[in-house]
């Protein structure tokens, strides 16, 4: 399923400035149904890729393309078209995308410096109280622990527990 938002704040869907190039893989997104939470059948996987241009991969048909796994989660999940950023910055873009805020909210502005603070909310904290399980594996120094957004994840490696 290809998806196109309509909300552009910039003229280019793609940049080296973005922050989430991302690719959210889903069997499905509706309404949770009522009463308690039931265990889910399907899977979520959010690819997060920082300063990777979108037209350098498959699934957006750069022809030379060498990256057959994410061609092939795309093509058997949900491709996001264009995905637009919140801040220019990895952490404060990363804790807009789990967070479902701006940075004026969760207070990350750069990156190495702020932290998430544990009254805001995230996915990973969501899904959990839902009966998912959550695991997120990093690269980044700035998307550390100790920056706040391993909140909700059941395990979570970074680069200094890798």
């Amino acid at each position: 399923m290809r998806v196109k938002l309509c909300s552009l704040r910039r003229a280019s869907a793609v940049s080296a400035a973005v922050a989430v190039s991302c690719l959210l893989v889903a069997a499905g997104c509706g309404r949770p149904p009522a009463g308690p939470p039931s265990t889910p059948n399907f899977n979520v996987v959010l690819i997060s890729i920082d300063t990777t241009r979108a037209d350098r991969l498959g699934c957006y048909g750069f022809a030379g393309a060498k990256t057959p796994n994410i061609d092939r989660l795309a093509r058997e999940g949900v491709l996001l078209e264009q995905c637009i950023t919140s801040a220019p910055l990895t952490l404060p873009a990363h804790a807009s995308l789990l967070t479902a805020t701006e940075p004026f909210v969760h207070k990350l502005r750069d990156n190495a410096i702020f932290q998430l603070q544990p009254a805001i909310e995230t996915l990973a904290e969501t899904l959990r109280q839902a009966g998912w399980r959550t695991h997120a594996e990093t690269a980044a120094f700035v998307l550390n622990r100790e920056f706040g957004l391993d909140q909700g994840f059941e395990t979570y490696n970074d680069v200094r527990s890798s």
